[in-house]
């Protein structure tokens, strides 16, 4: 237990360690980009304050992978180097022991990169969209625009289940659309109604839509009159209205099997969500693979000749399974793999290789 403890212990500040400088110096980075950008609205040092809180979760959980696998290698080179491992070893403890009681500290990582990626990145980076949109926009518009509005350039889609919904700009953090089209489809996917509405509020009740005409497809009547309210209830949250505007916008986790008309989408089809939800719940395992990677070189001494050799390969494993999730991802959310194939085969395939390495080096 003493052993398991301070095995631990040695991890997790190395791996800390590494997380605080790559965090801290991606987040440098970022700032030193987008300063000029995020002051310029009030000349506040507080706007910059609140950006910088508001980028964290995002930095972190991008540095996260890379500091478990520094933190790893660092952790099993100074055990190698002092000798430590081969006391243990002496002692009747095999790598595997030493890798089976890390790999809890590996798993509360990965919890906390569960959080991070897919729990509170989604909500802060529209946030941090804002801050920088609502700049961008002033300087495009010269002032003309209203408060809070972001204008498009084009319309904005999102959907759900039956009901499409395209808007041309959007403002007060989600809540107001205007020139707005709503497209109602049968079950075939065939469009039978679209109305035009001048704007869309939302209230407790749902969405409010005010100056409508609508028009059924294949018929000669309108169905309301020029200027009327539609209510829509169970419509789009604001945040997701917010998300649908966002290029590239992160995916707020959902899971698959919820009804169509729970679950509100921009551009992303219904296999990147899939693909979303499995990488979700594959994101806890992903430090115990950088772990697996990093475990040879603890077999090593300071001098031993195959060190080098050990760490290239460790570096080569970690970085290549980030690179191959990053294809699978792709592949999966485009739809061209089974999303749980996407996200699950990589972490198969590098276990196993890491597992494969762990048992040659260990003999």
């Amino acid at each position: 237990m003493i052993f398991a403890l301070y095995l631990t212990r040695v991890f997790l500040l190395s791996a800390g360690t590494a997380f605080l400088a790559l965090g801290a110096l991606a987040e440098l980075l970022d700032l030193l980009d987008n300063a000029n950008s995020v002051m310029a609205q009030d000349g506040r040092l507080a706007a910059l304050v609140r950006y910088a809180a508001l980028i964290t979760p995002t930095i972190a959980a991008s540095v996260i992978p890379i500091a478990t696998l520094i933190g790893a290698l660092v952790a099993f080179g100074n055990l190698g180097g002092n000798n430590e491992i081969v006391a243990m070893r002496s002692a009747g403890m095999t790598l595997y022991w030493v890798v089976l009681h890390l790999a809890p500290a590996a798993l509360l990582i990965g919890l906390g990169y569960f959080t991070l990626q897919f729990i509170v990145a989604p909500y802060t980076e529209i946030q941090v969209y804002e801050m920088l949109r609502d700049h961008e926009s002033g300087d495009q518009a010269g002032g003309q625009s209203p408060p809070g509005y972001a204008s498009a350039n084009g319309a904005f889609w999102i959907g759900s289940g039956p009901l499409l919904i395209a808007f041309g700009s959007v403002g007060d953090k989600g809540s107001i659309i205007t020139d707005v089209t709503l497209f109602s489809r049968d079950a075939d996917g065939r469009v039978v109604r679209y109305m035009r509405a001048r704007q869309g509020k939302f209230t407790v009740d749902g969405w409010r839509f005010d100056g409508v005409s609508a028009q059924r497809i294949g018929g000669s009547a309108a169905v309301t009159g020029e200027g009327e309210t539609f209510m829509l209830a169970g419509g789009p949250q604001p945040i997701d209205i917010m998300a649908a505007t966002i290029p590239n916008a992160r995916l707020r986790l959902t899971a698959p099997g919820r009804s169509a008309t729970d679950v509100w989408a921009g551009g992303n089809s219904p296999a990147a969500a899939q693909t979303n939800f499995f990488e979700a719940t594959a994101a806890p395992f992903v430090p115990v693979i950088m772990l697996l990677a990093a475990a040879p070189l603890a077999l090593g001494t300071a001098r031993h000749p195959s060190r080098a050799r050990d760490i290239g390969v460790a570096l080569c494993a970690g970085f290549g399974y980030l690179l191959t999730c990053g294809v699978f991802r792709s592949l999966g959310e485009s739809g061209v793999m089974p999303a749980l194939l996407a996200v699950w085969g990589p972490i198969v395939i590098f276990a196993l290789a890491a597992a494969s390495i762990l048992a040659h080096a260990e003999g």
